[in-house]
């Protein structure tokens, strides 16, 4: 966590900047487009992984549909995970996040700024609620980024247990869907490697066309995304796949 409070603590004026301008332009969204707007979520995520002194290595991104909304569906390491994607990901990218985690300064604006979706696990209504808002925004050709574990724990680069419900936005929305695969994004916020450079692999896969899903169940599905995102991650990390799987209970 050194290197967490290393850029909070180092940008307390400018994150007070931007706090404020991130403020404004939420309050007055109809001045801004949603390009504008994640430009500036964009900056952010750039910033804080520059100055963490942390490398992306991206490869995938001719995966990406160049039309219309799509899911893409991430396994979850820790804090950087949303950044990381965020600046690989040149188009306008929503995400979906628990309500607890949304609450918390900076995190809130960074959500709202790109009409971010809220989820409290704990209420089946607000539930399924997000979900139509995740499908009606991914119709209206809205990308949008979801991590079906839910939250993450000390997994490193295991990959924990998929949430079958997160994937009935894609299928109302009859959507695309991209898995992503993240590879070491625990390391830099959650190892003890101080401020020694750490190198972060964001690998978009191919895409999951609703053709190609629409007749399975969600946890079939669910299973089929997470399978091949244990396989980039086994690809890339030279781990047996089966020494990738996860079950425990997970906090955000």
């Amino acid at each position: 966590m050194v290197r967490f409070y290393y850029i909070i603590l180092c940008n307390i004026i400018l994150e007070l900047i931007f706090l404020a301008l991130m403020e404004y332009v939420c309050r007055h969204k109809e001045r801004f487009s949603m390009e504008y707007r994640y430009s500036i979520n964009r900056f952010i995520a750039r910033y804080i992984i520059r100055f963490g002194r942390i490398r992306l290595d991206v490869r995938g991104t001719e995966n990406l549909p160049e039309k219309d909304g799509y899911l893409l569906v991430s396994n979850h390491q820790g804090k950087l995970d949303a950044l990381a994607i965020i600046d690989a990901h040149d188009a306008p990218c929503g995400i979906v996040i628990d309500h607890e985690t949304a609450k918390t300064v900076l995190v809130s604006q960074f959500v709202d700024l790109t009409d971010g979706i809220r989820i409290d696990r704990g209420n089946m209504r607000q539930s399924r609620d997000a979900i139509r808002q995740m499908a009606k925004q991914v119709e209206e050709g809205q990308r949008i980024l979801i991590f079906p574990e839910g939250g993450y724990t000390d997994n490193h680069n295991r990959v924990g247990d998929f949430k079958p419900g997160a994937f009935k936005g894609a299928s109302y929305a009859h959507a695309a869907i991209v898995p992503v695969a993240l590879v070491d994004s625990w390391k830099p916020f959650g190892g003890s490697f101080g401020l020694k450079r750490i190198e972060v692999k964001v690998r978009f896969l191919k895409p999951i066309a609703y053709e190609d899903y629409r007749r399975m169940k969600t946890a079939e599905l669910s299973e089929m995304v997470r399978s091949r995102i244990i396989a980039a991650v086994s690809a890339e990390t030279g781990e047996e796949a089966d020494l990738l799987l996860q079950s425990a209970e997970k906090v955000g």
